[in-house]
């Protein structure tokens, strides 16, 4: 019924062993028949007196591979294999990274060399890179695209560092292939060629081919790999070292459990989907995505003052309150507390709780697909296989068997379970379920409605709470019924966050490491996963329970119909974050119109947010300090950076499946960008301190980089015309972050920005016309 839970995700089996296993052999002259470079043909024995070099050595104390490559991959189950040390735990990024099926999609590429060195400066030759059709162990790859350096990447060299920053101007295509060549017009601080490694020269020499069977692979590969070259005009002589990689799959968790969702709201019995291995606690899943709305709510100058929430993670000091009351139209808005029960998939005790990421409800299609490869095991497996219903022919690509494999357990031959690791990635993307919690929401309606009502679903910020909607519901409710709507605002906490606190420690209000986990990284990019998976969830069950009969005599009885009048999304700094990732995989089609009407958003505004979220936090001037004192904490100034970095390209290769920047470009089935032509609107603050506007040093990094990547219109003094629906509103830097919500000023020095903000929002979101009014210019940047 929907599209493939495997979205675009190629099973690719390696049949390349990780080279690194080599390390602890003798040298690098043990990888080739010869004992002396003469048994190299002649270009490669002049290549190899090279004053500098790739640094590329399979074996021995300095070993190395660049990445991105081929070599760094499971043969298995197609995730990345990189080095650790001997320490496995998710603790290392390194074994963190390990969990990704395939390399990052935001990140530049580093390719250090050894030797006499480079120079400072920019290289304009010398780096080839090309987007494949498809991979290396399949039958034909060709050249899809080639990459132009100045229009899709540039090469910054340097000296301190030996390296060659590969950085790209537009992120890389999700489970994707590429290829990458360095040929000896690529030159060293000396303006001399640089040269091949003899681990290189062993890979690609027809006269002294490498005597390591386990390299064969690898070298074969490799040779195909110039062999594209070759067909590019650049002759396989000149290449110096070349790779092949696959990018990793983006959004393809939070697709697949979206489809599961639809699935079990079909059959009307979620229980039918997360069962077996895919329950492990075996929750009751019977109850799950439905709201309990209460008959009625209380008045809001009522409902501020009594909510204990509102004190202890908004209005600490009792200072707010006493203000939105001030300035609230008694009678209007009513505010109302429920629950709706949605499945966690992250663990809360005590001992697992920041340590545990998503574990995958189903075993890995690429550890079955390697079993079914291997004839000491496909037997076994085929008849499991057969016995669990599943047509083994049909499994890579019909979405129907793949959905049988959700709750299975498999053994191999000798009775050991298997992929028991169960990691979460496109090859097996559904979570475990953990828990069904009862999460509370707070929801503000008008008191009184003249026509069907609309909904807008609200996502707030980092330690912040859904009670912050007090600061700016009842403006926005009154402002719309001024513009003849009448909507709702609905409210979850982000996980970790206000009433979904684990205990008076274990939440993000105290501490927002406690959902950002710079310890565990995969369990951080999992908090941001429950975040978007709570808030598809949350708008499922809105029209699952209105088509329950479960708002009749609630306030939200005349809300329309959210099958065919969809909802809008609001999200504030890291709701945004979220916010975004919820819309595209919410309105990236099941393939059935009945299944997507239960998820999709008309629209989503956004303040104060923004893309490649690692490099936003360590800029943050809010974040960045305590992030850069946790990962560097012991390390010596002279090191500080390196390590900094190190983190940095690890973390984001953990990100990219959930950074907004690459899940705003997911495709359709008609593969086309899923949020083309949606409305959208944005807005920031000049020189944000929180989440910054850009970074200098991380071109994907901040809010004007998702703009940009949105194709929105910006909207500022200089033009304050809108276009299409689709605008990013720069204001001043009078305005703070979170002046959206509030006036943050002491003296109000912000307060004109609110108003303006405010009145942008309730304008977009009502969706009264395709643009906003800007009625106050002087507060735009």
């Amino acid at each position: 019924m929907y599209k493939g839970l495997i979205v675009n995700k190629k099973l690719v089996v390696l049949a390349v062993s990780s080279a690194l296993g080599l390390t602890a052999c003798g040298g690098e002259a043990e990888l080739s028949g010869g004992t002396t470079n003469n048994s190299y043909e002649d270009y490669i024995q002049e290549s190899l007196k090279s004053p500098t070099q790739i640094d590329f050595q399979l074996a021995g104390a300095g070993s190395n591979v660049p990445g991105p490559s081929f070599i760094l991959m499971n043969q298995t189950d197609g995730t990345l294999d990189i080095p650790t040390g001997g320490d496995n735990a998710l603790s290392n990024p390194a074994a963190a990274m390990g969990t990704m099926d395939g390399w990052p999609v935001s990140m530049p590429m580093v390719l250090s060399f050894k030797g006499a060195g480079l120079a400072d400066g920019f290289a304009t030759t010398g780096i080839s890179i090309v987007k494949l059709t498809e991979g290396l162990t399949d039958e034909n790859p060709s050249v899809e695209r080639v990459l132009q350096v100045g229009v899709d990447f540039n090469v910054m060299t340097s000296a301190d560092s030996d390296s060659a920053v590969v950085i790209f101007t537009q992120p890389l295509e999700a489970s994707s292939e590429y290829a990458f060549a360095i040929t000896n017009a690529f030159t060293d601080t000396n303006g001399e060629a640089v040269g091949m490694t003899s681990s290189y020269a062993t890979l690609i020499s027809q006269t002294n081919p490498t005597v390591v069977d386990s390299l064969k692979a690898a070298s074969a590969v490799t040779q195909g790999v110039n062999a594209i070259f070759a067909a590019t005009g650049i002759q396989p002589e000149d290449i110096v070292y070349s790779s092949w990689f696959s990018t990793q799959s983006v959004g393809n968790t939070l697709y697949a459990t979206k489809a599961a969702i639809a699935t079990g709201a079909e059959a009307g019995n979620f229980n039918t989907v997360w069962k077996g291995s895919a329950n492990p606690n075996g929750v009751d899943m019977s109850q799950a995505y439905l709201m309990s709305v209460p008959a009625s709510g209380q008045d809001y100058a009522a409902a501020i003052q009594a909510d204990s929430n509102f004190s202890a993670f908004v209005d600490p000091d009792g200072t707010v309150a006493p203000a939105l009351i001030g300035a609230y139209a008694a009678g209007t808005v009513t505010v109302t507390n429920g629950t709706v029960k949605l499945p966690y998939f992250l663990e809360k005790d005590a001992s697992s709780w920041n340590t545990t990421p998503f574990e995958s409800g189903m075993p890995s299609l690429a550890v079955i697909s390697s079993a079914l490869s291997d004839t000491g095991e496909a037997s076994t497996v085929t008849q499991q296989l057969v016995q669990a219903g599943i047509d083994v022919s049909k499994l890579t690509d019909d979405t129907s068997e793949q959905l049988k494999l959700i709750g299975l357990t498999l053994e191999n031959s000798t009775g050991s379970q298997l992929d028991s690791e169960r990691v979460i990635t496109g090859y097996s993307p559904v979570p475990q379920v953990k828990s069904l919690d009862d999460v509370p929401f707070i929801l503000f309606t008008p008191t009184t409605t003249t026509g069907a009502m609309e909904l807008v679903i609200y996502q707030h910020g980092i330690t912040s709470a859904k009670e912050s909607a007090y600061a700016f519901a009842a403006n926005l409710i009154n402002g719309a019924k001024g513009l003849g709507k009448d909507i709702a605002i609905l409210a979850i906490d982000q996980p970790i966050h206000g009433e979904r606190s684990l205990d008076a420690t274990r939440s993000a209000n105290v501490d927002p490491t406690n959902y950002l986990n710079l310890s565990y990284l995969p369990v951080g990019r999992d908090n941001l996963r429950q975040s978007i998976l709570d808030n598809v969830g949350l708008r499922a069950a809105v029209s699952i329970s209105q088509g329950a009969g479960l708002f009749g005599s609630t306030p939200l009885a005349t809300l329309d119909d959210t099958t065919t009048n969809s909802p809008s999304l609001f999200g504030h700094s890291l709701g945004g974050i979220t916010g975004f990732g919820t819309v595209a995989t919410a309105n990236n089609t099941l393939g059935s119109a009945d299944a997507d009407n239960l998820f999709k958003y008309s629209r989503i505004a956004a303040a104060n947010t923004g893309g490649q979220i690692v490099n936003l936090l360590i800029a943050s001037g809010s974040f960045g300090p305590l992030i850069v004192d946790t990962v560097t904490a012991g390390v010596s100034d002279a090191e500080k950076e390196g390590v900094l970095n190190q983190f940095a390209y690890a973390a984001q290769t953990v990100l990219d499946t959930v950074d907004p920047l690459n899940l705003v470009s997911l495709n359709d089935a008609t593969e086309t960008n899923v949020l083309n032509g949606l409305p959208i609107y944005m807005q920031q603050v000049k020189d944000d301190d929180t989440v910054p506007n850009s970074v200098a040093t991380a071109p994907f990094a901040g809010t004007i980089p998702l703009a940009t990547i949105l194709g929105l219109n910006e909207v500022t003094q200089a033009s304050t015309a809108t276009s299409g629906g689709r605008n990013f509103t720069k204001f001043s830097n009078v305005g703070h972050h979170s002046s959206v919500i509030a006036p943050q000023d002491v003296n109000l020095a912000d307060l004109s920005h609110t108003t303006e903000m405010q009145s942008q929002l309730v304008q977009f979101l009502t969706g009264v016309a395709e643009d906003f009014t800007v009625a106050d210019s002087s507060v735009l940047e």
